[in-house]
């Protein structure tokens, strides 16, 4: 019997919505369910974000940590607090864990094994994918079942209706 090929992906964030839509977004495409965990470093830590130490009431061997194993296959990440926790959790998983990162870290292309970028972010490298926009969990066949099937509130609005 094989174990099951479905890899442990953690989206790590600060809980921004903004970072967070976009770990989601990538991890849905992966046909994935993520665990989401969430840093929130105390000052001064947070003020040395991204290139600081993470908190140390966080790292991984701490009771309650949001970076405590076992590690994920992968870690998603976004927003610049988690950029140190990315690499906190490579370091303690002996390598083992596959980093991501949406958005230019401001830290370089070596931040992760693999980054994601808007086109108008100056970030290149081989380990870079450049794109117009930001990840989103927008698909095209969701936004044609939105279409089809409106919520109840944007339904009831006159037509034409347009939304941003």
């Amino acid at each position: 019997m094989q174990a099951d090929p479905t890899p442990i992906v953690w989206v790590l964030t600060d809980g921004k919505a903004g970072d967070e839509v976009q770990c989601l977004g990538v991890a849905e495409r992966l046909g994935v369910t993520p665990e989401i965990r969430r840093i929130a470093p105390r000052k001064p830590f947070a003020w040395l974000m991204p290139r600081g130490p993470i908190d140390p009431r966080e790292a991984p061997d701490r009771p309650g940590s949001p970076i405590r194993p076992p590690f994920p296959d992968i870690v998603i990440a976004s927003g610049r607090r988690a950029i140190a926790y990315v690499r906190a959790v490579k370091k303690a998983s002996n390598g083992a864990t596959f980093t991501v990162i949406l958005k230019d870290p401001r830290t370089g292309a070596g931040s992760a094994d693999f980054l994601w970028v808007a086109e108008h972010d100056r970030l290149r490298g081989e380990n870079v994918l450049v794109t117009t926009t930001s990840p989103h969990g927008l698909a095209p066949q969701r936004l044609e079942a939105a279409r089809r099937a409106p919520p109840a509130a944007i339904a009831a609005l006159p037509a034409p209706r347009a939304a941003v």
